[in-house]
């Protein structure tokens, strides 16, 4: 029998709201850039995407883009990238090519909740993990080891996190890794926030972990501020970029052709160096430093507006310090007729907007309280 179909709660309530409002305050990402302004990042001429043919662009990606985004992980070819319709469908891709009625994913918490969901909607198992606030977001090993357990198909990580902006440390990233190779589990990576660190220093991939059964998942939303151009990737082993390939051949086919041959091959050629080098030819120049300097200089007020909130809130109310992306964990107790999404917490993502999100789970342990 089929599973009961998990909805996707967290999505439909940011996107039934947030083009309806005036102030967002459920944005996980910097304000999108407009093609006037990533046209000038790039230091490029409009004439070349007004020439674009609106037909279908090649599949997996055009071979440019594929290059440029393979020079992000070293020793990576082309043929280890598919180019996908946002980050979104690199996870949902990435899911239905490994999950089986039956297996078992081990999945970090708090999160945006798309590969919970999309575990149970394939007849998998979710056993997760948490981060901790009193530990500084970092998890503990023997939960990892536990959720991790034998017979473990996937592991599902969010580095940078979502929504706290944590950075795993040495110590837990090690404990992953090796728990992983000991049940032989595949890891999924979703690094989509790498590139808006506070520090200036860009988190370490799983790319260059060492360990064979990872998949990156990446793409344009976040710490490059173009969400509209809908571009995402995976980055894995030859053989299960093609296989998720053919499970994209099933979905949107192909990203959509102008930003696939215009726009994102310029933000891409600008966020990796290989464009004009107006931001000092660090790994990530271009939109990825406009969405630092905006945290940056943003995390202000938003610190303000969160010390607001929390004098009016019950007891419990939180705003944490130092996180290591653009984003910290700003949690009060859940109160009826709130609009702060499903479950008991709300993450504010510093300098960005306030996204909210499941909490911790509920007493009874997964999954989430909701109203």
């Amino acid at each position: 029998m089929s599973p009961k179909f998990v909805p996707f709660e967290l999505e439909r309530w940011q996107s039934t709201w947030e083009n309806r409002v005036r102030f967002n305050l459920s944005e996980s990402g910097v304000h999108p850039l407009t093609i006037q302004e990533l046209l000038g990042l790039a230091g490029a001429s409009a004439l070349p995407l007004l020439e674009v043919r609106l037909g279908y662009s090649q599949s997996n990606g055009t071979d440019r883009l594929r290059e440029r985004i393979a020079a992000l992980y070293p020793g990576a070819s082309p043929d280890q990238v598919l180019v996908t319709t946002g980050s979104s469908e690199a996870n949902f891709v990435t899911c239905w090519r490994l999950l089986e009625p039956g297996d078992k994913v081990a999945v970090m918490m708090p999160n945006y909740m798309q590969t919970a969901g999309l575990t149970q909607n394939f007849g998998a198992e979710v056993r997760p993990f948490q981060l901790h606030e009193k530990e500084g977001w970092e998890p503990y090993a023997e939960e990892i080891r536990t959720a991790i357990a034998s017979g473990t198909k996937l592991v599902v990580i969010t580095n940078p996190h979502n929504p706290t902006g944590h950075v795993l440390g040495d110590a837990a990233r090690k404990v992953i890794l090796e728990r992983a190779a000991e049940v032989g589990a595949w890891i999924l990576a979703d690094e989509v926030y790498q590139g808006a660190e506070l520090s200036g220093k860009t988190t370490e991939s799983f790319w260059g972990s060492g360990y064979n059964k990872v998949v990156i998942v990446n793409g344009l939303s976040k710490a490059y501020g173009l969400p509209g151009l809908r571009i995402g990737w995976i980055v894995s082993q030859p053989g299960f970029t093609q296989e998720a390939w053919a499970r994209h051949d099933y979905t949107t086919i192909g990203p959509s052709g102008a930003p696939d041959r215009a726009c994102a091959v310029a933000a891409v050629a600008v966020a990796v160096g290989l464009g004009p080098a107006g931001w000092g030819g660090s790994v990530r120049p271009g939109p990825g430093g406009s969405c630092r300097s905006v945290v940056v200089s943003a995390s202000t007020p938003v610190e303000c507006i969160a010390s607001r909130i929390g004098s009016g809130s019950p007891a419990g109310a939180g705003w944490p310090a130092g996180a290591g992306a653009a984003g910290v964990w700003a949690g009060w107790p859940a109160v009826t007729g709130a609009a702060a999404g499903p479950g008991a917490g709300v993450g504010v993502a510093v300098g960005v907007g306030v996204g909210a999100g499941p909490a911790r789970p509920a007493a009874g342990g997964w999954p989430p309280a909701t109203e």
